[in-house]
């Protein structure tokens, strides 16, 4: 019986579990909560930084980090990192907020290492269609993120790529329209997913607009 007592003690909530703290409103309905909480998310944007650059060919990217070393500029060699993100539901302006990872390199979060970069030549690197002039600037030590619209992306100018999918949707195929969006992906561009699980991640979202965040590490 001790034993149990004890047990029951160890999993009572704290002592001030369901009172008020000071200055906190009571809610008398769902009406006010939810008002609540769009002032509260409302002054949460506001305090966040929306500025962006926009590239003559029209994509955006926001400075997260400054760098203080040397810019990155057309046959610059550099060593970068990045993560590409999928973006969240609260995205106002396809750059802010938080995201989700789909795959990166240099983090450790995939089958790599903190200490891993990847070495590119601005200009010369087959890099997706977004990063060929949002990388142009970035300095050494900096870190930029970049919205990626889907043709701007890992998306395959073949045009039976999207007729292939819908069929194997259509006709409720499983797993279908996972193996021809391989076939619909160009991942000889950078930044490319270097596993089976980053492809699949890639797989079911390179058709929507994503994020890339990069960071110089070094610039020669």
């Amino acid at each position: 019986a001790k034993g149990a007592s004890a047990l029951v003690k160890g999993l009572a909530p704290p002592a001030d579990f369901g009172k008020r703290r000071e200055g906190e409103k009571r809610f008398r309905n769902m009406d006010e909560a939810e008002e609540a909480g769009r002032k509260r998310e409302k002054e949460m944007f506001e305090n966040e930084d929306t500025s962006f650059v926009k590239t003559k060919s029209g994509d955006r990217y926001r400075e997260i980090k400054v760098g203080t070393g040397a810019a990155i500029e057309l046959g610059t060699t550099a060593d970068i990192k990045y993560r590409v993100l999928r973006l969240g539901k609260r995205s106002r302006d396809g750059l802010s907020g938080e995201a989700s990872l789909i795959f990166s390199f240099g983090y450790g979060e995939d089958d790599d290492k903190e200490t891993d970069v990847l070495k590119i030549t601005a200009g010369e690197t087959n890099f997706i269609a977004a990063l060929q002039e949002t990388i142009i600037g970035l300095k050494e030590g900096g870190k930029r993120r970049v919205a990626i619209r889907p043709e701007r992306g890992w998306k395959s100018s073949n045009a039976k790529c999207g007729a292939a999918i819908d069929v194997g949707v259509v006709l409720g195929v499983p797993g279908a329209s996972v193996t021809e969006a391989d076939d619909c992906m160009d991942l000889y561009k950078v930044p490319a997913p270097t596993t089976y699980q980053a492809k699949r991640k890639l797989g079911r979202r390179f058709d929507e607009s994503l994020l890339l965040e990069i960071e110089a590490i070094k610039v020669y």
